[in-house]
């Protein structure tokens, strides 16, 4: 796909994975959205720093697994791009917590799974049919069949399920739509703090 001149949306883009994967569009002359649900000075700064290096960014704050937030995201994208055609699922954070904490399995389902749901079936409404778009779904290791961290385990079951949906997505729209799931090892990112070297031997012993 010749990446100049298309318009891309970002969920979950004011920092870290997010971040880079909207830097680097703007960098392949891509019209790029920079979303965030609730860090919208950081959003912000993601888009001046596109803007200020010769790229074209919006930030529009929106939590993308509600849909009334979601229409009204895409409503600002089509006034200022008039169209989209790309989607990167990013928007979701990594939660901690015990098997019985039920809120943290609601919550990951709803911020992981849900956002790419809502923010594909919006997406799905905007596109122009005649040209190939595309949905690139950001998994992660952990909702790999190896089963995942322990102590993440709704996060690693969120991951997995969009895995799944992923395929499933695919399937449906028959190269209509070109629908992608990536799933990073572990990446260092400011939400994770200082457990860095914890975290990458952990792997070496999960993942070798």
């Amino acid at each position: 796909m010749d990446l100049v001149g298309k318009v891309a949306l970002v969920t979950g883009s004011s920092s870290g994975i997010g971040e880079a994967i909207a830097k680097s569009l703007a960098k392949e002359g891509v019209g790029v959205i920079v979303n965030s649900g609730k860090s919208a000075e950081k959003g912000t700064r993601v888009s001046d720093i596109i803007n200020k290096n010769g790229g074209d960014s919006i930030y529009v704050q929106a939590d993308v697994s509600d849909q009334k937030q979601t229409k009204i995201l895409f409503e600002k994208i089509i006034d200022h791009f008039n169209k989209v055609d790309i989607l990167s699922n990013n928007a979701g954070n990594a939660q901690s917590g015990d098997y019985d904490d039920l809120e943290v399995w609601d919550s990951q389902h709803k911020n992981i799974l849900m956002s790419m749901v809502t923010a594909s079936d919006e997406f799905l409404k905007h596109i122009d049919t005649k040209n190939i778009s595309k949905i690139v779904n950001v998994s992660s290791i952990y909702g790999s069949t190896l089963g995942g961290k322990l102590n993440f385990m709704a996060y690693s079951a969120a991951k997995a399920a969009m895995n799944n949906t992923t395929v499933n997505m695919a399937k449906m729209l028959g190269g209509k739509v070109l629908v992608n799931a990536v799933a990073p090892r572990w990446t260092w990112t400011p939400a994770w703090g200082d457990d860095k070297d914890e975290e990458e031997s952990r792997l070496k012993v999960d993942f070798p």
